[in-house]
């Protein structure tokens, strides 16, 4: 019977496990389209994956020779445009970001970084692939798409006998795929993009719980150079 307040038909009691069953129920929806976890939603669209998906073959991609802090100058196949502006080419750094403005990346970084403009961060930490793994980059097809993927390897932290495992996808249309399939390990890391002043995503900052990946969709239509 109804009590007091309640509204008829409803106990406290049975309020208090519907409201506990809606809260389960948003905990376990798969991952939607929506916001990043920081940063301006403009103009893009993120889609966290509760699973990664399986690496890029590499079997044709052109290997770095790569060492603690070093960045490597590189050409992109075609004009990719981030926060609405495109660009031709890029830095790779061994710390796991893909800068277009800046010549080098610190050993870690937590978006928005100060001083720092226009960067993709699949996994920003202090990595150091002078002392194992591979990285390598190329083209490959994802979904009917061909992309320009990064790839990093069984790449150890500095000083560290842990290692992780990725790939960026960069496609003309704009789109970003992170692929963080063996990332999950206790190192901290940041994962995100950056635009200019006041544009930027913070996907993820902390040790990845899992192995997971995130797609972002661009939803502006201009674009400059």
């Amino acid at each position: 019977t109804a009590q007091g307040w309640l509204p008829r038909f409803y106990t406290r009691s049975q309020l208090l496990l519907r409201g506990m069953w809606g809260f389960l129920v948003l905990l376990l929806v798969p991952a939607t389209w929506g916001q990043p976890v920081q940063g301006s939603v403009s103009p893009y669209e993120i889609q966290e994956q509760a699973t990664a998906a399986a690496p890029a073959n590499t079997s044709s991609f052109t290997a770095l020779a790569m060492t603690d802090e070093s960045v490597a100058q590189l050409s992109l196949p075609f004009a990719f445009p981030l926060y609405c502006h495109l660009f031709t080419s890029g830095r790779l750094s061994a710390n796991g970001v893909f800068l277009f403005a800046n010549v080098r990346a610190g050993s870690s970084g937590n978006i928005p970084v100060v001083g720092y403009d226009y960067l993709v961060a699949p996994y920003w930490t202090d990595l150091n692939p002078g002392a194992g793994g591979a990285v390598a980059y190329g083209t490959a097809e994802r979904d009917g798409q061909v992309g320009f993927v990064i790839s990093f390897e069984n790449v150890p932290r500095l000083f560290s006998t842990l290692t992780v495992s990725f790939d960026l996808w960069l496609f003309s249309t704009g789109e970003i795929f992170i692929n963080c399939y063996q990332c999950n390990t206790t190192v901290a890391a940041c994962v995100g993009i950056e635009g200019t002043t006041g544009e930027y995503a913070n996907i993820f900052t902390g040790a990845v719980v899992g192995n997971r990946a995130w797609h972002l969709r661009p939803t502006c239509a201009d674009t400059t150079t």
